[in-house]
């Protein structure tokens, strides 16, 4: 998927407070079913078949990205 569609798909959630049920939202609308979350490990190489969410001290999401 094209970074400007996936943008696109989940703007809306960025600046939300992040709860592990936004995985499966992200998921559901770019279909993309690999997504993980701030405190998940993930591998350091890029992916196009996972999104990661990054949040801020307070917990709130500041960016999604495929990789």
């Amino acid at each position: 998927m094209d970074q400007d569609v996936f943008i696109k798909k989940i703007a809306h959630l960025i600046g939300t407070p992040y709860e592990d049920a936004i995985k499966a939202k992200i998921s559901q609308a770019t279909g993309i079913a690999v997504v993980a979350g701030p405190k998940d490990i993930i591998t350091r190489d890029i992916r196009n078949d996972r999104a990661i969410v990054s949040v801020d001290g307070k917990g709130v999401i500041t960016a999604i990205r495929i990789g």
